[in-house]
């Protein structure tokens, strides 16, 4: 099944209650840190590509994400797939724990986040948005996102049967065409 690949933020946009804001699009970049029940950012502008096909999943990865004093610290993840117009309901991580180095990963390849995804073509909607659920500090270096969908392919056979030569040969003079 085909998929975009992961799929980087470059911007971020509706932030509150977090410190060190433009981090979380940087890989590597040190952390953004969502204040306790409020802190949440939205990142944008994934990629300005389209797909051709239907959408059968959308993942979300989080690096390096953690509970900054208290190992109950979680964040609520939801995605926006017409520009942040509409988002799907919140996914959690869970309990982060304390350690850094610690990686999520939400949604799949089938995990459609309960949002419609008819029609979809165009990457430069996509948003995700960021919220500390667990009453905690939350710490995380890197959100990415990927696309999964089934190309569509033009499955309409030509009538051949009109053919007289294929490369300046004579079709009665082949015996096989492609190994057929």
């Amino acid at each position: 099944m085909p998929d975009t690949g992961w799929l980087a933020p470059t911007a971020y946009e509706n932030y509150s209650n977090v410190a060190f804001e433009s981090v979380w699009i940087t890989d590597g970049g040190g952390v953004i840190i969502f204040f306790a029940s409020s802190g949440t950012e939205t990142v944008k502008d994934f990629s300005s590509d389209t797909i051709s096909g239907t959408v059968t999943g959308a993942e979300v990865y989080l690096q390096d994400t953690y509970g900054l004093s208290n190992a109950a610290g979680s964040l609520a993840i939801q995605l926006s797939k017409d520009g942040g117009s509409n988002f799907s309901s919140a996914k959690s991580t869970g309990a982060l724990g304390t350690s850094a180095g610690n990686n999520e990963t939400l949604g799949g390849s089938s995990d459609l986040w309960g949002l419609d995804w008819s029609g979809f073509t165009d990457l430069d909607q996509l948003k995700v948005k960021g919220t500390e659920n667990g009453g905690q500090l939350v710490a995380s270096d890197f959100v990415k996102m990927k696309i999964y969908y089934e190309a569509e392919y033009d499955h309409r056979i030509n009538n051949i049967s009109n053919i007289s030569s294929i490369n300046g040969i004579a079709v009665a003079n082949l015996s096989k065409v492609n190994g057929v």
